[in-house]
C-alpha cells in the first residue's frame, strides 16, 4: 500500500468511500469522499452527522485492517504483558 498524502490538486478519490483526510487546520481524521459531488465529509458530533468538510488538503486511503489469523487477543488481554515505549 502507498502511504503518501495526495494533494486535492492533484486528484480526488476514484470511488465513494472512506478516505483519511489531512486538512488545512492541521487535523488528520477519518474523512467521507462523495464522488457524484466531489466533497469530503467529516462526522459531526453536534449534528450527529456527517458534514461537509472544505478544510481537506491531502487524502490516503486508509490502511487494510489487520489479518485476523495472526492476533485475535484484545487490548485487555495483553495489557498487562506489553511493554509500550517512546
Amino acid at each position: 500500500m502507498n502511504n503518501e498524502w495526495i494533494s486535492v490538486k492533484d486528484r480526488l478519490p476514484e470511488r465513494c468511500g472512506y478516505y483519511c483526510g489531512y486538512s488545512n487546520q492541521g487535523n488528520m481524521q477519518t474523512v467521507y469522499f462523495l464522488k457524484w459531488k466531489k466533497i469530503f465529509k467529516v462526522w459531526d458530533e453536534s449534528y450527529a452527522d456527517l458534514i461537509q468538510d472544505n478544510t481537506i488538503t491531502h487524502w490516503m486511503p486508509l490502511p487494510e485492517p489487520p489479518n485476523s489469523d495472526n492476533n485475535t487477543n484484545t487490548f485487555s488481554e495483553v495489557s498487562g504483558k506489553v511493554t509500550v515505549g517512546m
